[in-house]
This record gives C-alpha cells, sequence and structure tokens, in this order.
C-alpha cells in the first residue's frame, strides 16, 4: 500500500514538472516558468517558484528556446541582434530637423503670443455659452 502511494505522489510531482513553461538561454541556463506575454522583441514571465512574484521581462535575442507546457517548443535561434549606431541616430535626427524645422521660431511666436490672446476671449465664450444654458 505504501508503494502504490509513493508510486502515485511521484507520478504528480512528474507532472507538475513537464506541466510549467521552461526557457531555454543562449548561455546554457533553463528556468522553468509561466509565460505570460512573448511582443515583438521580449518575454514577460513568471518564476515558477513565485507566480505571485514580479513579472520579469527578457530580450528574445538572450533566448535559445521556449518549451511550453503543451510541449510545443519555440525557437529564437535565428533572431539577429540589429545594432544602430548612436551617432548615425544624431545626424539623421539633425538633417530632418533642418529640413522640415525651417523658420521654427516665427511660427513659435505666432503660435505663444494667438494662445495667449484666443485663449482668454475662448474661455469668456465657452463661460457665456453656458451660463446661458443653466440661467
Amino acid at each position: 500500500m505504501m508503494q502504490f502511494f509513493t508510486l502515485v505522489l511521484f507520478i504528480l510531482i512528474t507532472n507538475f514538472y513537464y506541466a510549467q513553461d521552461v526557457i531555454f538561454y543562449k548561455n546554457g541556463k533553463q528556468e522553468l516558468v509561466k509565460v505570460h506575454e512573448i511582443i515583438s522583441l521580449e518575454i514577460k514571465y513568471k518564476k515558477l517558484d513565485n507566480l505571485n512574484g514580479p513579472l520579469f521581462v527578457v530580450p528574445l535575442i538572450n533566448l535559445k528556446q521556449i518549451q511550453y507546457e503543451n510541449g510545443l517548443i519555440e525557437n529564437f535561434i535565428n533572431l539577429i541582434e540589429r545594432n544602430v549606431d548612436s551617432a548615425y541616430i544624431i545626424n539623421s535626427a539633425q538633417s530632418d530637423a533642418l529640413n522640415y524645422y525651417k523658420n521654427y521660431k516665427k511660427e513659435m511666436f505666432k503660435t505663444f503670443f494667438s494662445s495667449i490672446l484666443l485663449t482668454p476671449i475662448m474661455g469668456y465664450i465657452n463661460y457665456k455659452k453656458v451660463f446661458k444654458k443653466i440661467n
């Protein structure tokens, strides 16, 4: 009878172990987790030993694969890390600013002064409309 209970306990523990998601990292590390969400460049999960704990976020570029609780395996080996040079971003932003924001100071002053002048007038007009509806 004791052997029967030991066998049942072993089966339950084995099913508990295999009914989880497993993350395989590229460095060889494995983690038992519950995957909550996979978006374009990252995965959100909770650790199996603390399902009420914090939500962890890992870039997909660091993962080798995920084995889901139903046995499905999703590979991430072919993801290519995109290194964008910060100098390239700065240069493209500066060239866009020169092309698309000519005469920005003149337009800034127009917007500033029109908002100073028109905001009280429009506020007064709206106040009068609301006051008429109430009375």
